[in-house]
């Protein structure tokens, strides 16, 4: 009996707690996301990027402290993306930010929601949520932002004509469709 119940012992799952963590988990994946597209279009790290944000999301033990950390990560992150916006308009580059980072948090939120409460498993809460809030933003607020989906961070820069890359599935299921595939690895 005492040889079984080693190996039926059961671990607690580790948890983030603090605030700092939060920030560097949160940084992670959207450093990730970052490199995957130019420069320097690393779209391999896409593949990975989601990952560091999805353990954030089921193991944060504040809702709160994971929407406000993710946000302001995300916030950085989106003026980064789209520095090239200030010199137009330095309102609209900010009013931009502002909204687009609203969709990384909710996103985190969401995954955390159907994981915890539904119980559903996170190899499907993670893609469908994301690219569902990848539709939402590239169609909402006077027709959209659609830049910066996962599946654009496919597009190899400079181009090349490889017919087997994975970009090729866009013919057939559209850039959702690929940002499904890049989000589901």
């Amino acid at each position: 009996m005492a040889r079984d119940s080693q190996y039926h012992m059961r671990v607690a799952p580790v948890v983030i707690e603090s605030v700092w963590a939060h920030l560097v988990v949160s940084a992670i994946s959207l450093m990730l996301l970052w490199l995957a597209f130019p420069e320097p279009a690393w779209g391999w790290l896409a593949h990975l990027a989601l990952v560091p944000g999805a353990v954030l999301a089921i193991r944060s033990t504040r809702a709160k402290r994971l929407a406000w950390s993710t946000y302001v990560v995300s916030l950085v992150w989106w003026f980064t993306m789209i520095h090239w916006i200030a010199p137009v308009t330095v309102g609209g580059y900010v009013a931009l930010s502002v909204y687009l980072a609203l969709y990384t948090p909710a996103a985190l939120l969401t995954v955390r929601w159907l994981y915890q409460r539904l119980r559903w498993p996170l190899f499907w809460i993670l893609p469908t949520t994301w690219v569902s809030f990848e539709v939402l933003r590239g169609r909402l607020l006077a027709g959209g932002f659609g830049w910066f989906a996962l599946g654009q961070s496919q597009v190899p820069w400079p181009p090349v004509d490889d017919p087997n890359r994975l970009i090729q599935i866009a013919d057939v299921f559209g850039e959702t469709g690929l940002s499904l595939l890049v989000a589901m690895t």
